[in-house]
């Protein structure tokens, strides 16, 4: 599935109330201003008949918001979040290859000077294996200083993926290291 194709229906929650609210809008002050609303209401029609189809379409409306908030959309989310997890070793190498550092969640910056995916390893259960060679890693402070450093010639990484981000982990052994 298309990470895209995918976050559209989340992203639908946002501009859909507002559409429908500035289109019952413009269709209201068109039938006042043309004279329809007199016209309709010198021959009979009531004010709820008239207000009836706005309401009609506002139930309408909120009955597909609340079964998408709460039914599509948590679905759709938790696949979502599932193609980002699969990817980690992608992006982690992506951002290597660029020459970019990349922060891990507990705030360590990691750079290397190469990386090397190597793919899925059956022996270790692990979903990824990565291989990085000149490796330096630092966790600051938050005045910028290192609370600790680390630099190695060759560090391997074995991304094990769960069914969720939190269940994912990363298990990193450095070569030729100095902390």
């Amino acid at each position: 599935p298309n990470f895209t194709r995918l976050a559209l229906l989340p992203m639908l929650q946002f501009p859909l109330p507002s559409a429908f609210g500035f289109g019952a809008t413009l269709a209201h002050h068109r039938f006042a201003s043309d004279n329809e609303a007199t016209a309709a209401m010198a021959g009979g029609v009531s004010h709820r008949a008239i207000l009836i189809p706005a309401a009609v379409t506002g139930i309408v409306l909120s009955a597909f918001l609340f079964v998408l908030s709460n039914s599509a959309i948590p679905r759709l989310l938790r696949t979502m979040e599932m193609l980002l997890v699969e990817d980690v070793g992608r992006f982690l190498t992506n951002a290597i290859e660029s020459g970019a550092s990349v922060r891990l969640p507990d705030g360590v910056l990691l750079h290397a000077d190469q990386i090397d995916q190597l793919g899925r390893d059956e022996s270790s259960g692990a979903s990824d294996v990565l291989v990085m060679q000149g490796v330096v890693a630092f966790k600051p402070l938050e005045d910028g200083a290192p609370e600790w450093e680390a630099t190695a010639r060759r560090a391997g990484v074995w991304l094990y993926v769960g069914a969720s981000m939190s269940e994912t982990s990363v298990r990193i052994s450095l070569r030729d290291a100095v902390v």
